[in-house]
């Protein structure tokens, strides 16, 4: 509640921890978004004069645990569908790790590809049967800019 009424009142609110991707389907009609939430982080942001960070722990991509998946369209027997990413602040650089879905439950299992992007990227190809690691970097050179720095883990896992 104080940081809406901050925000009310004109002045600038620390974003206290990293923003969520959301994930759409540019050739559907029904315009479905999906939206992943970070996992592990280290945030680091401004709070008044002061620093603060937070770390966040969560599961390995790899972790036998429920997830929701989700399920891309088959579009004339493609094995890859570009999806748009967004969030409401572009990190600097995104490093994606993928695994193939039967390695769930295997958390030593190597990784069958690394690819880093640098922002402004907004469209991914994605892969039935994976498991998608994206870890994202908001640079501390920005800090002034931004009020934030630090990066985050997001999984997707695909059917």
């Amino acid at each position: 509640q104080e940081q809406e009424e901050t925000a009310a009142s004109g002045e600038e609110v620390p974003r206290l921890s990293p923003p969520s991707f959301v994930l759409g389907d540019p050739w559907s009609s029904i315009a479905a978004s999906f939206e992943i939430h970070p996992g592990n982080y280290n945030w680091n942001y401004k709070d008044g004069d002061e620093m603060a960070g937070v770390i966040a722990c969560g599961v390995h991509p790899l972790d036998d645990i429920e997830r929701e998946k989700l399920k891309l369209p088959r579009y004339n027997g493609m094995e890859a569908v570009i999806y748009m990413l967004s969030t409401d602040v572009s990190p600097d650089m995104l490093i994606i790790n993928v695994w193939d879905a039967e390695d769930i439950g295997n958390t030593q299992a190597e990784t069958g590809a690394e690819l880093t992007l640098y922002f402004p990227v907004s469209m991914l190809e994605l892969e039935i049967g994976k498991v998608y690691e994206f870890t994202a970097v908001w640079a501390q050179e920005k800090l002034e800019q931004r009020g934030f720095y630090g990066d985050a883990g997001y999984t997707l896992v695909t059917e």
